[in-house]
């Protein structure tokens, strides 16, 4: 625009318009017809010229030290017009325009600007003057040749059953004849406003599917029980298709799809158009079959138990993934026992408030799925290594609070499976693979024991694939007779006998399993015996060392060498109805005295022993055998399960044992305390209830020592000795009964 004031004049004053506007300069200003505003470098106002004050309806007093687009922006202005400006400012350079400004009422002006920036005499920025030209009254003229013409056009274009139009605040100013027999059915305070009829919005098209998404977004979302008049007179923005439902007492139901125009530039009254169709029957059908065909599509893609997607959804999900990402594959640890014990209902509870509770903690940040049984998968998009450690570990430490389920609580532990994949392009081939990987490093997890989280290495591969080959070669060594067995002394504590004393009395031995195979050579127990309890050939190989024992145990009983023994029996082999009778014919046709044996089962199998269990060792019980309780203190057994079960020993774990005198550190000291009062309570609970109780992995005389002292019956160890073969035991250990 052209300037109306001289220009030198304000730039060689410009100090004097800022520090002093009331002086004569500032006076020439107040005279001019157009809008003058004086603001700092930031637009933070400094002074207004009358002409200012009269259009904005704000006085000199109230704008100095506001912001220029506090006075100036209303619904009605042009953001990107301020956006330029907020550019100038930060630029210091001149900028013109034409926007729109809302007064202080509230009413709106139309005005052409300039904004140049002032500086000092020696060319320091101070701030900028910005000059308006009020153009409302021009722009109404140029707009009102147009306004007839574009009614009219609008008004023939709906082209559907009902058309209305409103104007500013929703008062009816046209209606054809299918939108008067709407109205006719009306209150009378309905007429009156568009916002007073009992229209109802509703869905067009079924809920998005959890997974997927679409190439735009409905600007509705955030607005959900808009009206189209409202959103006419909210957006200023035509609508197409939104579907709404008429309730009237009188009559029907009826859906329509509306269409709805403003009508900026019209000159009459009007404000608003609106095309109703009745859509009624179509809706109705179309609903009945989206319902239908959703619910199909939901059920085929989701678990229904927990209501999450399903692994078959997952997999799919993660085929179009982009890296970098991460897959979590979670495990409810020994969730079969928990079931089993708690019931099949409390199980699948348990299962819902797992997955609740990992979704509470990914909190949107991934994308989970109960995969299968007791397993979770997560996918998480676009994060870091440490990203992913750090909402492991949350999802680690909230799994480790007890679960409240109606009247039980439950503690469940988890075990986590980690795979990431960094690289820049990925293919389906590639994230399946990833998938693969978190299920080894899942399984790697639960055979360390559970209750840990485990990323994924190559290493794991080496070591899957290592006992693939032990399976394979377990069922070899079956058929050709590859096990055998060791035997570890068990010997008596002396109650009143120093440690360095006389010697300790044997008592018995126990048969560990032993496995050489011809090309894997040596495997440790602690390797193949979960392979085989995982693999389901536990009992197999439990039957068959069944007759090792009671064989050997005979041929010492034919030399005439007393020697109790105990043998470990996994609890997957109690299942059986026939393990008793099996052991029992054993030692029968060995002439082994069943007095003589003890079976030893671990502390954690009894969680899970069921009727079948429990009547395997009620046989082997009454028929005289002993019952030992291995591994004692790791479990959770309890005062009713060893009473129950008329238990003999229960052996004190290794684990406690190698506590007692480990104290080089102040963590150590601690635990030492802490083991020394464990095992205190152990000792104490065995005289309750009247049972031995051995103590497993003693290694030195301080150990001994301190059992002996508090009134440990028996010791097994590395101290009174090593396992070894059954013909190395017979001559260190065996002597004839006189």
């Amino acid at each position: 625009m052209k300037d109306t004031m001289d220009e030198g004049l304000i730039f060689a004053h410009s100090n004097l318009l800022k520090e002093s506007p009331p002086n004569a300069l500032a006076g020439i200003l107040s005279l001019m017809s157009d809008l003058v505003v004086l603001t700092d470098n930031n637009g933070i106002i400094t002074w207004v010229n009358t002409a200012f004050e009269r259009r904005s309806g704000y006085n000199l007093a109230e704008a100095i030290g506001r912001h220029i687009s506090d006075l100036t922006i209303g619904h009605a202005s042009d953001s990107a017009t301020f956006s330029d400006v907020a550019q100038a400012f930060a630029q210091k350079k001149i900028y013109s325009g034409e926007t729109t400004y809302t007064a202080k009422s509230g009413a709106v002006y139309k005005v052409s600007f300039q904004m140049k920036p002032l500086h000092t005499d020696t060319g320091e920025y101070n701030g900028f003057l910005f000059m308006h030209r009020d153009v409302t009254h021009q722009r109404g003229l140029e707009t009102s040749l147009r306004s007839e013409r574009y009614f009219l056009t609008r008004m023939i274009d709906t082209g559907v059953s009902a058309v209305v139009a409103f104007d500013s605040v929703g008062r009816c100013v046209f209606a054809n004849s299918e939108a008067r027999d709407i109205l006719d059915r009306l209150t009378r305070a309905e007429r009156l406003c568009a916002a007073s009829w009992p229209l109802h919005r509703i869905a067009a098209e079924p809920p998005e599917l959890e997974g997927e998404s679409t190439n735009t977004k409905d600007p509705l979302d955030d607005y959900p029980d808009e009206l189209p008049f409202a959103r006419i007179m909210r957006t200023g923005v035509p609508l197409h298709g939104m579907v709404v439902e008429l309730l009237i007492p009188s009559m029907a139901r009826r859906v329509f799809s509306v269409n709805a125009a403003p009508l900026r530039d019209s000159e009459t009254t009007a404000s608003v158009v609106m095309a109703l169709t009745d859509i009624t029957a179509r809706f109705e059908a179309e609903a009945t079959r989206r319902r239908a065909a959703a619910q199909a599509h939901f059920d085929a893609r989701h678990d229904l138990l927990t209501g999450l997607p399903n692994g078959r959804f997952f997999s799919h999900a993660l085929s179009n993934a982009k890296p970098p990402l991460a897959v979590l594959l979670i495990d409810i640890d020994n969730f079969r026992s928990i079931r089993t014990v708690l019931g099949r209902p409390t199980g699948d509870a348990l299962l819902c408030a797992f997955g609740e509770r990992l979704a509470k903690v990914l909190d949107g940040r991934g994308f989970l799925a109960r995969s299968e049984g007791n397993s979770f998968s997560i996918r998480l998009d676009h994060v870091t290594p440490q990203a992913v450690d750090d909402i492991a570990q949350e999802l680690r430490h909230a799994l480790q609070r007890a679960f409240v389920l109606q009247d039980i609580t439950v503690y469940a532990t988890a075990s986590i499976g980690l795979s990431y994949f960094p690289a820049s392009t990925a293919d389906a081939s590639a994230n399946a693979d990833l998938l693969r990987q978190s299920e080894v490093a899942n399984f790697a997890a639960k055979s360390a024991g559970g209750n840990r989280l485990a990323y994924y290495n190559t290493a794991m591969d080496t070591r899957l694939s290592r006992r693939n080959v032990i399976i394979q070669a377990l069922r070899h060594a079956l058929q050709e007779n590859q096990f055998e067995l060791a035997f570890q002394p068990k010997f008596a504590v002396p109650s009143d006998a120093t440690a360095n004393g006389t010697p300790l009395r044997l008592i018995g031995a126990e048969a560990l399993l032993r496995w050489n195979a011809p090309v894997l050579g040596r495997v440790s127990p602690e390797e193949f015996i979960p392979i085989a309890e995982a693999a389901g050939v536990i009992s197999d190989i439990d039957f068959h060392v069944m007759g090792i024992f009671a064989r050997q145990l005979g041929r010492w009983r034919a030399k005439g060498l007393h020697n109790p023994a105990s043998i470990n029996l996994s609890p997957n082999s109690f299942e059986d109805s026939t393990l008793a009778p099996r052991l029992l014919d054993l030692l029968e046709s060995e002439g082994v005295a069943a007095e003589t044996v003890t079976v030893e089962i671990t502390e954690t199998s009894l969680i899970s022993m069921s009727e079948a269990a429990l009547a395997n060792i009620n046989q082997l019980r009454q028929a005289g055998i002993n019952l030992s309780i291995d591994d004692f203190g790791t479990g959770y057994s309890s005062f009713s399960y060893l009473q129950k079960l008329i238990v003999s020993e229960i052996k004190i774990d290794k684990s406690f044992i190698h506590l007692l005198t480990t104290h080089d550190s102040d963590d150590k000291a601690a635990s030492h305390h802490e083991t020394r009062m464990i095992v205190r309570s152990i000792l104490a609970l065995a005289r309750t209830l009247g049972i031995r109780a051995l103590a497993e992995g003693v290694e030195n005389t301080e150990q001994l020592a301190w059992l002996q002292q508090e009134g440990c019956h028996s010791i097994q160890g590395y101290l009174s000795g090593r396992a070894v073969g059954a013909d190395t035991f017979e001559r260190t250990y065996l002597r004839p009964s006189t």
